[in-house]
């Protein structure tokens, strides 16, 4: 499926990204790949990946939205700190080729969510954070996700992900796992 057509799939289903950002994500996403998604909210980002990648683990605590015809989606409904065990569970030996954090967006919960679930990426894997760029939208939000970015990317090669330098809120950043 093309861009175009995965972009209008996302906005149909609520995706809450900005469509470039969006399509630097998904261009790293291939049909061989697991995906782990921690918050899909309405599950437009959680479609858009599993008509990309061979599977999606989506993690969301409020059940918004049904898998629907998507056999290559395993929903969780749950926080991403109570099912982590469920989730290792399933994966069995198997590891993700991409994580996206897109869940709590306090800087402690950002950092416990790369914690636990960074032993789940194979070596070489993505993980994404939605939401790095720090404004002041963001703070009156209480996303502080730019916060915990600091931390993690220090001393790491790192891609970041924004449409636009003055924009007030999403952007991502990419590190890949040593």
């Amino acid at each position: 499926m093309e861009f175009k057509e995965l972009w209008k799939l996302g906005k149909e289903n609520g995706i809450q990204q900005i469509e470039n950002e969006w399509k630097e994500v998904l261009d790293l996403v291939t049909e061989k790949d697991t995906v782990i998604e921690i918050g899909s909210y309405s599950g437009g980002s959680t479609f858009t990946l599993a008509e990309k990648a061979k599977e999606v683990i989506s993690i969301e605590p409020k059940d918004r939205w049904s898998v629907g015809s998507y056999e290559n989606i395993k929903k969780f409904t749950a926080n991403s700190k109570d099912c982590v065990e469920e989730v290792k569970e399933y994966l069995g030996r198997r590891k993700a080729n991409v994580l996206i954090i897109d869940g709590d967006h306090s800087e402690k919960g950002v950092l416990t969510d790369y914690e636990l679930y960074l032993p789940l990426v194979k070596k070489g894997g993505a993980i994404i954070f939605h939401d790095i760029v720090d404004s002041a939208d963001h703070r009156r939000q209480l996303c502080y996700v730019s916060k915990a970015w600091e931390k993690i990317k220090e001393g790491k090669d790192v891609l970041e992900i924004i449409d636009n330098p003055t924009q007030n809120w999403a952007g991502l950043g990419v590190i890949f796992k040593d």
